[in-house]
């Protein structure tokens, strides 16, 4: 007896509530439409403030932007060119041909010790040979056995390491704002027994990447994207699409890899 009262009790109430919220859907409606103005002065106000909201983020970004922007006095290009000079002060181009059995690319050295490729290059190898097509073809340090130590395979970097005391260094430098730039890349084209360097044009900003135009041959993964002018590194190619080629911000290097900028961008004792 009790559970046949508590059933149409139980509907009962289910069929209120539902009046109640057509009641209040419609009287919404009805409302919204009576005094329309009062609505689009709601509207109004909302957009108002998401718009401030977006207007803030747009310039925090930008503040952010501006800590990575390149150079733009004449003093600051000057110490910045003193410095990479410095860096490079080396007997040879930091640029490698990457070996292994399955084919080669292209690499470039960051310090004494290290050196950065693409890790499609690498993979599933321990051991890498490195030749640096600079040195003569007699002289000892010409081929080494490079150490694969750390690598990112989302970003398509490695680290590896070897010795290279002998081979300038170039300054890493993470910039958005390319604007006015000369770009190349520069690697071992396969085929090649020497060290080409391609011209780079419209290079976007990306948050991990950088994009631009440039004609690159087979083996120039894990080359670098420079600025000849300063002398720097801002990117590692990892592929081309479209006659798109695609680069890792250097950002990226010391966020992903074990290696710091401190431990990069430093003047070395010879």
């Amino acid at each position: 007896m009790v559970f046949l009262i508590l059933v149409p009790f139980k509907f009962v109430l289910m069929l209120i509530a539902a009046v109640l919220g057509l009641y209040l859907i419609f009287a919404g409606i009805y409302l919204a439409i009576r005094f329309w103005y009062i609505t689009l002065i709601i509207l109004f106000v909302a957009n108002s403030l998401d718009f401030k909201n977006q207007k803030k983020k747009i310039q925090s970004m930008s503040a952010t932007s501006k800590r990575y922007s390149p150079p733009t006095t004449r003093s600051e290009k000057t110490y910045l060119k003193g410095y990479s000079d410095k860096l490079s002060s080396g007997h040879t181009q930091p640029y490698y041909v990457v070996k292994t059995s399955r084919g080669k690319c292209s690499g470039f050295a960051i310090n004494n010790e290290y050196l950065i490729t693409a890790y499609h290059c690498i993979k599933n190898f321990e051991y890498v040979k490195l030749t640096n097509p600079e040195f003569r073809t007699y002289d000892a340090r010409r081929n080494q056995e490079g150490i694969v130590v750390d690598f990112n395979k989302e970003l398509d970097i490695a680290l590896i390491k070897g010795s290279f005391k002998d081979t300038q260094k170039l300054y890493l430098h993470n910039m958005w704002d390319f604007s006015g730039i000369s770009f190349e890349t520069c690697g071992a084209p396969e085929h090649r027994k020497i060290i080409d360097c391609f011209k780079v044009k419209n290079v976007e900003v990306h948050s991990d990447y950088l994009i631009g135009e440039g004609f690159t041959r087979p083996g120039m993964s894990g080359s670098a994207l420079v600025d000849r002018n300063l002398n720097i590194v801002l990117g590692v190619l990892i592929g081309t699409t479209d006659k798109k080629t695609h680069y890792v911000r250097i950002s990226k290097i010391f966020e992903k890899l074990n290696i710091s900028q401190s431990e990069v961008n430093r003047i070395e004792l010879k």
